[in-house]
């Protein structure tokens, strides 16, 4: 009886062979054919390089090209390609291991592939082996510890969050920071993080695990030329608060100003203006639309849920830059963009129209800010830090609301 189609993709971590887990190594040796993923420029493929210590000569390698593109046409192209390459192979049974640095699932690519597999392959079983991800084994070689207690950790593709706003935002709401694929977008980082007052708390990652390993803290890291690095690099910042200098904008400390705390009502057609089609303004959006306001959103770009929420009529879109005479008739303004300049253009027009405005990089620049909420039938619950730190009102927002969940499953 001929054993079924079965596709193990195997993590194989960030390069060091020791640290490919031993379920990774039963799969590979097991397998009857590795499928060995390399970009078009490569001449050997890095993550044959590791397997090699487990491979035997009755199995096949059977190389597949991903190339280092964004174009997405191209890319659906190659996962077809990858796909039809994985099904013919496996078309009549057999056992094969897919390999991949790092984790499968943590960016990456094969997870287009498998939406393929499963469509037009259904009959291959497809397992997943985790990997130890490159920013663990960095943080272990440097012993940078990436959460403590009660920490928030957050990590992301470096290309997405290069500019001073962006990482103000995230270094107020998270104690570590992972930068992901920093490379390519490093100079525009490293400026970030000298105006934060943030570069020695920084660690550089390159290779991490393989021979050319790279590894840069501290002052060094000053030094470093500021040019674009190599792809597999990452940087780890760990802002914890009593490294970061007194002065250092990073630093999530405000005087203290006199709040007066207020629950809007009546909002309904109001109208509200969010300019900023990202996830914090489509956190702001999914507010407003809870409390039936009319939502105009100006942003030249927009989430799938904005996007998809202006198809269904239940907001305006204008899908330009933000604009002077944006703000006329508006009830409640958020300026929610990734530029420090356009948020404070937004902040003092509505200032000169006595408005109401939230300004989500600088909280001060405006006039209210927005508590983490948690609602329940006759019970609003708001906690606020005045925009100091959302990430702790958060956390102090889910402890309360567990012990009212306990309490009242306990009556």
């Amino acid at each position: 009886m001929t054993e079924p189609a079965r596709l193990t993709v195997v993590g194989l971590g960030p390069g060091d062979p020791e640290l490919v887990t031993i379920k990774g190594v039963r799969a590979i040796e097991a397998a009857d054919i590795i499928f060995v993923p390399r970009s078009a420029d490569e001449a050997d493929s890095v993550a044959l390089a590791i397997a090699r210590p487990w491979l035997n000569a009755r199995q096949a390698v059977a190389p597949v090209t991903t190339p280092m593109t964004r174009d997405r046409a191209a890319l659906q192209a190659a996962w077809q390609a990858i796909a039809a390459e994985i099904g013919g192979r496996l078309a009549n049974g057999g056992r094969g291991a897919y390999l991949i640095l790092g984790d499968p699932l943590l960016y990456g690519t094969f997870t287009y592939v498998a939406e393929i597999l499963a469509a037009d392959y259904p009959a291959i079983e497809l397992e997943f082996v985790p990997g130890i991800t490159s920013f663990a084994a960095g943080a272990a070689k440097t012993q940078t510890p990436l959460g403590m207690t009660s920490d928030r950790l957050a990590v992301i593709p470096a290309s997405r969050e290069t500019d001073l706003a962006s990482l103000r935002r995230l270094l107020a709401d998270f104690a570590t920071l992972v930068l992901m694929k920093a490379g390519p977008v490093f100079p525009q980082i490293m400026a970030a993080l000298d105006e934060l007052g943030l570069v020695e708390q920084a660690v550089y990652v390159e290779r991490i695990g393989l021979p050319e390993e790279r590894i840069v803290t501290g002052a060094a890291l000053r030094a470093l030329p500021r040019t674009r690095q190599p792809y597999l690099s990452l940087l780890i910042v760990r802002r914890g608060e009593a490294a970061l200098p007194a002065s250092s904008p990073a630093r999530a400390v405000r005087a203290e100003q006199p709040v007066y705390p207020i629950n809007l009502t009546g909002l309904a057609g109001k109208l509200a203006v969010v300019v900023g089609g990202g996830a914090v303004g489509e956190r702001k959006v999914r507010g407003l639309l809870a409390a039936l306001a009319r939502v105009t959103l100006i942003s030249p770009e927009a989430t799938p849920q904005l996007q998809q929420w202006a198809a269904a009529g239940e907001i305006s879109w204008q899908p330009r830059p933000y604009q002077p005479g944006d703000l006329a008739g508006a009830t409640l303004v958020f300026a929610a963009t990734d530029s420090r300049a356009v948020n404070a253009k937004i902040a003092s027009d509505a200032a000169a129209l006595n408005l109401l405005s939230n300004i989500a990089d600088a909280p001060d620049e405006g006039n209210f800010h927005l508590p983490a909420v948690y609602r329940q039938p006759g019970l609003t619950v708001a906690v606020s830090t005045a925009g100091a730190s959302p990430g702790r009102a958060a956390q102090l927002r889910d402890r309360i609301a567990g012990w009212l969940s306990q309490t009242k499953a306990e009556k």
